[in-house]
């Protein structure tokens, strides 16, 4: 069938250039085009009706002809949006146009369609009345995520640029670790943030001839996890992915226990 179809359109004669007539050969397109469309309909509406009747069995059977089951998805919807256009609409439009149409910020485009309407008019009114996305509500400025190892973090997020900066430049310019840092600016408050710095540096030091063997060994801990982190920038096997991981749970939870020590 589909070679005779090609035949007839290499065979269609070409008419003359003249302002108002169209090649056959464009017609004859045109026809084969929505035939074409119109069996891959009726093939989602046969696959949405095996679907149905084999329920688990469906994707299995699938696997087993070397299809791919989300590609086969694909046909059924667009069978099933179809089903709800003109009769005359749908084999003019293709799988790929009807998903679109399928989308919920295209359901306002899909009351103005009528059955006179062509692939071409079709697309310009999807995007004449396509609706504009809705804003992202913005992110908590506090929260606590979650990595997939079961370790818990407290995430800040904040607006000023200028003061996510100063936040920044300070805490490296401290030398402290994250815990301590943290602890003093909430303990101090202050206005001139240098002068906590420094002021913070000299506790530290302080603190620092006085401290227990365990938190200097704590602290020994997060200096070699951050020469460790330091040294494999881009890990190149699964070792030394292994080795970054530990490195910074190590570091991670030597600091929390440092924090509650210091708190």
């Amino acid at each position: 069938m589909i070679t005779e179809n090609i035949t007839d359109v290499l065979a269609c004669p070409k008419f003359s250039d003249i302002s108002g007539e169209i090649d056959e050969r464009f017609l004859k397109i045109k026809e084969w085009y929505e035939f074409i469309n119109e069996q891959q309909l009726k093939l989602g509406q046969y696959l949405a009706d095996l679907k149905e009747e084999t329920k688990r069995q469906f994707a299995r059977g699938l696997e087993a002809v070397g299809l791919v089951k989300a590609e086969i998805n694909k046909l059924i919807k667009a069978a099933d949006i179809a089903d709800n256009l003109p009769a005359k609409l749908a084999p003019k439009l293709n799988m790929y146009i009807l998903l679109r149409l399928r989308q919920k910020r295209n359901e306002d485009a899909r009351v103005h369609l009528t059955e006179d309407d062509t692939q071409l008019s079709v697309c310009e009114k999807i995007k004449q009345y396509q609706k504009q996305p809705l804003p992202k509500t913005p992110k908590p400025a506090m929260e606590w995520e979650k990595n997939k190892y079961g370790s818990r973090t407290l995430t800040l997020r904040l607006p000023d640029g200028d003061t996510a900066l100063t936040i920044e430049s300070g805490y490296k310019k401290s030398g402290l670790p994250l815990p301590l840092y943290i602890s003093s600016l909430i303990k101090r408050q202050p206005e001139d943030l240098q002068e906590t710095f420094r002021q913070t540096q000299e506790e530290l030091a302080q603190y620092m001839d006085a401290q227990s063997e365990e938190i200097q060994l704590l602290l020994n801990q997060i200096r070699q996890a951050d020469k460790l982190i330091s040294r494999l920038p881009n890990p190149k096997d699964a070792t030394e992915w292994m080795m970054l991981r530990t490195a910074r749970e190590e570091r991670e939870k030597a600091e929390e226990i440092l924090g509650a020590l210091y708190f």
